[in-house]
């Protein structure tokens, strides 16, 4: 008999799982970028002037590996890299005007995509499953 813990964890990887790939497939309507590089963008635009050592900590990570990614980022006119005049060591990251833009367009696409979520539940059940989601993502420190 499956435990109360292993079916809550259960439909909550296959939630996960599912709006994964709802997310990438309107992702993929609308932009050529991978997930990895749209993340990418969420990130940069989160926090601009970011360095790549602090992009690679949140990806989890080594900086050489987001160095691939953020130079084909800039080869195709989505980010800038500028020296700061207090710091010749570490570039910050900026996006550019298209960067901006496709950033918008990541995000509606994102939105629409995580709107299966919520739809068939009232706000009152929205309201009560945030609640007891960060009950749980409390109780784990999170």
């Amino acid at each position: 008999m499956v435990s109360n813990g292993e079916l809550i964890n259960d439909l909550m990887r296959a939630i996960s799982i599912n709006q994964r790939r709802m997310v990438e497939s309107k992702l993929r309507e609308v932009s050529p970028m991978t997930p990895e590089q749209s993340r990418a963008l969420q990130m940069i635009g989160e926090r601009p002037g970011i360095i790549q050592r602090e992009l690679a900590d949140l990806f989890h990570r080594r900086s050489a590996s987001v160095s691939n990614l953020l130079q084909n980022l800039e080869r195709d006119g989505y980010i800038v890299r500028k020296r700061p005049s207090n710091n010749g060591r570490n570039k910050q990251i900026f996006l550019t005007q298209k960067g901006t833009d496709e950033l918008a367009t990541i995000t509606a696409a994102f939105n629409r995509g995580t709107q299966n979520v919520e739809m068939p539940l009232t706000t009152d059940e929205q309201v009560q499953l945030i609640g007891l989601l960060q009950k749980i993502a409390r109780s784990q420190g999170g």
